[in-house]
């Protein structure tokens, strides 16, 4: 009994823990579906699209049916119509159509979603449920019209808005990229893979399937060494990985690329880790594949019997991993490759009749792929087509519904206009009539200035020339003592000549003072010197000095005492300015200058 009663405690405490457990989960999971009918913004799509992929894609049908009407209830309550739009849309792609295989009535309920987004006005939210739309339609019902029509418009979506500010926009344009190379129009998959390139790739796999893409696309344009550049970047990067898939399929294409320029040497070592890979990762496909192409090496190099070993152990594998009916399109390539290098194999030993029995069972399995590939392209090329003459129709709607709404946008523009010419005129007569007035009280002040600055000119010039006469006079007054008391003492003329010599420097103008009087003569005389020069081009500097002393009205004596020279060579210096300014001899210098 005790030992009974121990064990139903026990399980009693794990049943406790359990509920415990799940009741915290419970809690955990409602406050993350708080937080989502709560969040604003592009976050909110952001948030909403993130949890609902990740949370409703790896959950069960019975778990994804609660957390969505989990979810549904609290949007209901919060009137939360972005929420809802994303609750219909995803119960109809994963409870109803990948989960109950209900195509039809999945797709109305995805469109419903979609529906209620675009009435919302959340064009972005919308664009989120049509690519992925899109992708289920090319994913789980291989009907890639419909597939690439909504992936389109979605895309038309995603640029208006700017893919940076786009959720997951490299894996958008992967799978874009990824339908496109399906239709075979491979320059699209190519221009859309290079733009994926430009966002963070937060996936290290789909950074290297994104290059193996790009490369796999040049190969099929027959651009061998854009191809070959892309594999070796996606297999550099698989290496840094480790991941060992990848490194053999990057290989693996590698190898082939290097076969089919029959460059076997180079491609040996990469057939050789492709085999090793597949091996493995135990993808027995791959591994025929590697071993058709070991097999084509060795060939190659003469070793016959490796490579009908290789061979026939690739030939083993095809027959168990497949029965009739249920090989794949891929593997129907492989095998047709794998005949080819048998016929080239026995037709190297020297059997010609094995070596056309298998020539002849590759050429049936070529003439099947060629016309199952030819029928696909067709049909790839009409579905591009009819998809992208629908997009273009969308495009063209969207253009006329947006020149709708530019047309009313144009009519509330120009009333506005007129509103505001009216109001710009009104305040224009205003501001002009302050600027009018500003400018008058400016040009007031501004001629006060002047006069105060032209007064206050003329007093220094003023000053400065009743100087220079008061220092002409005592220069004056003491030539003439100095001349009376030469009559009564005997003084030296050498002392004579000195006192005088420097009594007459505090008179003359040094270059300094030239050039202070030129500034206080140009205020009082504004455009005197300009005049002078543009009327006599040819006068010296002297005689330019000369002329502004005249202008001042300052005689012969004066002149000479602030030029440093004798009155008589003022006179000389008079008579040669007026001979070089060919003045007549009833005109005088003082009238002349007077009109500069």
């Amino acid at each position: 009994m005790l030992s009974s009663y121990t064990y139903f405690c026990r399980h009693c405490r794990a049943l406790l823990l359990l509920l415990a457990f799940v009741s915290v989960s419970g809690y955990a999971q409602r406050d993350i579906l708080a937080k989502l009918v709560h969040s604003k913004g592009a976050d909110k799509l952001t948030n909403l699209e993130i949890w609902c992929n990740k949370n409703l894609f790896y959950s069960g049908k019975s778990e994804k049916i609660k957390l969505l009407n989990q979810l549904e209830q609290l949007a209901l309550k919060k009137d939360d119509k972005i929420t809802q739009a994303s609750v219909i849309f995803y119960r109809g792609l994963y409870v109803m159509a990948m989960d109950a295989r209900q195509h039809n009535q999945g797709v109305t309920t995805m469109l419903n979603g979609i529906a209620l987004a675009e009435k919302n006005k959340q064009q972005l939210q919308a664009a989120y449920f049509r690519h992925s739309l899109g992708y289920y339609y090319f994913t789980s019902k291989k009907d890639y019209v419909p597939a690439l029509q909504n992936m389109l418009r979605a895309h038309y979506i995603f640029k208006q808005v700017g893919y940076r500010d786009v959720n997951d926009q490299d894996g958008k344009l992967d799978r874009l990229a990824f339908v496109y190379y399906h239709l075979n129009n491979f320059n699209e998959s190519i221009r859309n893979l290079h733009l994926s390139l430009k966002y963070p790739i937060k996936s290290k796999r789909r950074h290297i399937s994104l290059l193996n893409t790009i490369g796999q696309s040049y190969r099929e344009l027959f651009e061998p060494d854009s191809a070959r550049k892309y594999f070796r970047l996606s297999r550099e990067l698989a290496l840094r990985s480790k991941d060992t898939a990848w490194i053999g399929i990057t290989s693996g294409n590698l190898g082939r690329l290097y076969l089919s320029e029959n460059s076997y040497a180079k491609a040996k070592p990469f057939m050789q880790e492709y085999y090793e890979c597949s091996l493995a990762t135990k993808d027995s496909a791959l591994v025929i594949e590697a071993l058709a192409g070991l097999g084509d090496i060795a060939r190659a190099s003469g070793q016959v019997d490796l490579a009908l070993q290789n061979l026939k152990q690739a030939e083993t594998i095809l027959d168990k991993a497949f029965v009739s009916g249920d090989m794949p399109f891929e593997s129907y390539m492989r095998k047709q490759y794998l005949y080819s290098v048998y016929s080239r194999t026995w037709d190297a030993r020297g059997d010609a009749v094995r070596s056309l029995i298998y020539l002849k069972e590759a050429n049936k399995i070529k003439d099947s792929i060629e016309r199952r590939a030819k029928l696909s392209k067709n049909t790839a090329i009409q579905q591009l087509f009819e998809a992208e003459q629908t997009n273009n129709q969308f495009r063209l709607l969207e253009k006329e519904k947006q020149t709708a709404v530019m047309k009313q946008y144009l009519l509330i523009a120009i009333g506005l206009l007129f509103i505001i010419i009216f109001a710009l005129l009104y305040s224009r007569q205003i501001r002009e009539r302050k600027i009018q007035k500003q400018k008058e009280n400016l040009l007031k002040l501004e001629k006060e200035k002047a006069q105060s600055d032209l007064q206050y000119a003329q007093e220094q010039l003023e000053e400065y020339l009743r100087n220079i006469r008061q220092k002409t006079e005592m220069l004056d007054n003491t030539q003439s003592e100095m001349d009376s008391l030469r009559q009564q003492y005997r003084i030296p003329a050498e002392d004579e000549q000195a006192v005088l010599q420097k009594l007459s420097y505090a008179t003359i103008l040094t270059d300094d003072d030239w050039t202070k009087f030129k500034i206080l003569f140009e205020k009082v005389h504004a455009g005197f010197f300009l005049k002078l020069k543009a009327a006599y081009p040819g006068l010296t500097p002297a005689e330019t000095r000369l002329c502004c002393l005249i202008k001042l009205g300052l005689n012969s004596h004066e002149m000479a005492a602030m030029m440093g020279i004798s009155t008589m060579s003022i006179k000389k210096n008079r008579q040669r300015l007026r001979k070089k300014i060919s003045l007549d001899e009833t005109q005088k210098l003082e009238a002349l200058f007077s009109n500069f």
